[in-house]
């Protein structure tokens, strides 16, 4: 309940703050941050003291401000203090404080022509007491309200038609924020103030522009929604970890990485969540789960250092991202029990990595291109192509891919000729050789020559086109179709 009060909190923020126009946005915004609320109010006559306060607040109904207890948590705590009398001088001055404007808007009402009602003003003490530090034990979301409420506000003013609480694309964000409030602070100071601030706000506003382009129908799924509150968590986990060292490096690297994960999970998984099991989606664990294999694994191995010396960031495109995403959690949709097995998503990326630094082909630009074709073959072929049952099996598609790159890589004799090859051209190779492997896996688990039949037919072919003299070179047209030939011939 609490994880969903302050997400509700945040959204109808937003809400509340663009329906009131711009001349008072930045009130609002100023107000949740300063020392005292800037909207106009209607005074308070009379000095309050601590006995009216108490009074006020024991009272139910429209005379009285016992409601606002259940509202505001820290205005409980001092009304609690105040009947035992343990205020000190700061919480007495907050607590009348309180007093002031509630009973102000109880018994005078809001300024009307600003249109400000009681619930706007109910919602910002509520931000106020979280940005202030007055929670005894703030969350994640909680920290950095403010800072959401206001860039929320800029970026809400930039897209047509406000921000509706009830709307599917309300509920669709309210879930993704709740997702940041399962995230554990505990007394990491470096983390709460200055990570927090600059993660959480950041894949916020990439969870806005990603679900801004999705239908109504897509946001306003029950499943969807929970996909998007796992991915919150996970990818903002995620990256808070990488960053939460005192000498963590490439901060903003970091968070840029999780920002365009977020969105492109977030905009990929529509199809994803109507077309996959119910059951699936039963519980919190199985859906984080899923994230875990997909999303976070993903970004595991865009940032994590390794030996390869192949990094996925420095070729990976918006769209190539969005293509690996995609034909990952079609695998996923696919086979859910990979889920709890340990061979995943992430052994399949990390074995094409692997598969290319180790062929020694200099083309770093097919990466993405090769995971996709990869894990794209896999979603339809899995038993066929790996025994998930068996730990120590190799995935055939990548043990192929091994096969080819190691192939493709090797120098011609000197003044010999070989085909030099497009990245479409390679790849579109690769896309028929493992539709054969598919089609034929003993390609690849039958050996000549202590290596593959794959390895070995393109390894004879390459040095059949050295033989050819220079006037009657072949297209590349040709080439394919006789590596084609040859692979059905053997």
């Amino acid at each position: 309940m609490a994880q969903q009060l302050a997400a509700e909190t945040i959204v109808f923020a937003i809400n509340s703050a663009i329906r009131l126009g711009k001349n008072f946005q930045r009130a609002y915004a100023n107000s949740i941050n300063g020392k005292s609320i800037v909207l106009p109010l209607p005074k308070f006559d009379g000095n309050p003291t601590i006995i009216s306060a108490d009074r006020f607040f024991q009272t139910p109904g429209d005379e009285g401000g016992k409601d606002f207890l259940e509202q505001i948590e820290q205005l409980q705590i001092l009304y609690s203090k105040s009947l035992n009398s343990t205020l000190g001088d700061q919480e007495r001055t907050a607590y009348l404080d309180y007093y002031r404007t509630l009973f102000a808007l109880v018994h005078k009402g809001a300024d009307q022509d600003a249109g400000i009602t009681n619930n706007d003003i109910v919602v910002l003490l509520r931000l106020r007491q979280w940005q202030k530090g007055e929670t005894p034990f703030p969350s994640a979301l909680q920290l950095v309200a403010g800072t959401i409420v206001e860039l929320g506000i800029d970026y809400f003013n930039q897209v047509p038609g406000a921000l509706n609480v009830n709307s599917a694309y309300g509920r669709a964000l309210k879930q993704f924020l709740a997702g940041f409030d399962n995230i554990n602070f505990a007394e990491n100071e470096h983390l709460k103030q200055t990570l927090a601030k600059e993660v959480i706000p950041r894949l916020f506003i990439g969870a806005a522009e990603s679900l801004s382009e999705l239908s109504t129908e897509i946001t306003g799924d029950k499943q969807f929604q929970l996909f998007i509150k796992a991915t919150a968590e996970g990818v903002a986990r995620d990256v808070l970890k990488r960053t939460s060292a005192p000498d963590a490096k490439d901060l903003d690297v970091t968070i840029h990485w999780g920002q365009l994960l977020v969105q492109s999970m977030i905009k990929n998984a529509g199809q994803y969540a109507f077309s996959s099991a119910d059951g699936l989606f039963g519980t919190n664990q199985a859906v984080s789960t899923l994230i875990d294999k997909t999303g976070t694994a993903l970004l595991s191995i865009i940032l994590d250092e390794d030996s390869t010396d192949l990094h996925l960031k420095q070729v990976l495109t918006v769209e190539s991202l969005d293509q690996i995403v995609r034909a990952a959690l079609t695998v996923v949709s696919e086979y859910p029990e990979l889920l709890s097995k340990e061979q995943g998503v992430k052994e399949i990326i990390a074995g094409v990595s692997g598969a290319m630094a180790k062929s020694g082909i200099r083309r770093p630009d097919l990466l993405p291109e090769i995971i996709r074709l990869v894990l794209e073959h896999t979603a339809s072929n899995l038993y066929r192509l790996w025994d998930v049952d068996d730990k120590d099996a190799k995935h055939l598609l990548l043990t192929a891919v091994e096969h080819i790159l190691r192939a493709l890589a090797q120098a011609p004799k000197e003044g010999a000729w070989r085909p030099q090859l497009s990245k479409s051209q390679i790849t579109g190779l690769i896309t028929d050789l493992l539709d054969e492997v598919v089609k034929n896996p003993a390609l690849v688990t039958n050996n000549v020559n202590q290596d593959s039949l794959l390895y070995e037919v393109l390894t004879a072919t390459f040095k059949a086109l050295e033989q050819v003299p220079k006037e009657q070179r072949l297209s590349w047209e040709v080439v394919e179709l006789l590596i084609q030939l040859n692979m059905r011939t053997v």
